[in-house]
């Protein structure tokens, strides 16, 4: 195995450490996992099981089997879907915790939102046209002056920020959950890992952006030139700019 190799794996490796180690605290897993498995119960048809984490006194089978038609006659069939979002609800004494889920449909994207009572078990439910914090969530706030910068301005912050050691200031515009994931100190142990394998961060451009169909959201992939290698670094932005994907790899993506 080549030592690019290697140090792409123990970067990925120390960043999926990082991202388990934060799953696995408190009840975020159980919450995330039960709500999950209700949508690709649904998604599948079987709605014996989508309706076993339901609160007493939720809907029947059939019941929620009518619901889901419903939302797929109006959106189209239910295509793949992703964890957006879980964590703590504000200010509602029935529910503790709230998962919102990334649907993508026939007619494009939506996101579900699904409450837990105090019980643990599912209360409420619904499909929602914006990811936008309606619902409750405790997700942080963006900083007033973000929607003022262009997308490139974003990931130049980034990018300009490890350069210059800076890594609580890199991650001034993460989203919340990417945070989470991702402490400064964890940021800056990969980064220096990556910097001993292959020396300084030289230059860095833009190679590939664009928007994400459906979904308000925007890539980018900057090939960054460092003293013995060259890496793409991937940088993905929510509709608020806020960032939610970052990674660095050997290949372009």
């Amino acid at each position: 195995m080549s030592k690019k190799n290697v140090l792409a794996i123990s970067i990925i490796a120390l960043l999926i450490l990082a991202a388990v180690l934060v799953m696995r605290l408190g009840h975020k897993d159980v919450y995330a996992d039960k709500a999950l498995s209700m949508v690709g119960s649904m998604k599948s048809g079987d709605f014996q099981k989508a309706t076993k984490d339901l609160a007493h006194g939720g809907m029947s089978p059939d019941q929620l089997r009518a619901w889901w038609n419903g939302v797929e006659a109006q959106y189209g069939p239910l295509a793949d879907y992703s964890l957006q979002y879980a964590g703590p609800v504000k200010n509602d004494p029935n529910n503790v915790y709230g998962v919102r889920i990334r649907c993508n449909f026939g007619k494009g994207t939506k996101w579900m939102v699904i409450k837990f009572h105090t019980t643990g078990g599912i209360n409420s439910y619904g499909v929602y046209d914006t990811a936008a914090n309606n619902c409750g969530f405790d997700e942080g706030t963006v900083r007033p002056d973000l929607a003022k910068l262009t997308n490139e301005q974003v990931a130049q912050n980034v990018v300009e920020s490890l350069k210059a050691g800076k890594f609580e200031n890199a991650e001034r515009d993460f989203h919340r959950d990417l945070a989470l994931l991702l402490t400064p100190k964890q940021f800056e142990q990969a980064w220096s890992k990556l910097t001993a394998k292959c020396g300084a961060l030289q230059t860095y451009s833009i190679v590939k952006q664009g928007p994400e169909p459906n979904s308000g959201r925007y890539g980018m992939c900057l090939a960054c030139k460092f003293e013995k290698a060259t890496k793409w670094m991937v940088i993905k932005l929510e509709s608020t700019k806020q960032i939610y994907k970052f990674g660095i790899y050997d290949t372009p993506q």
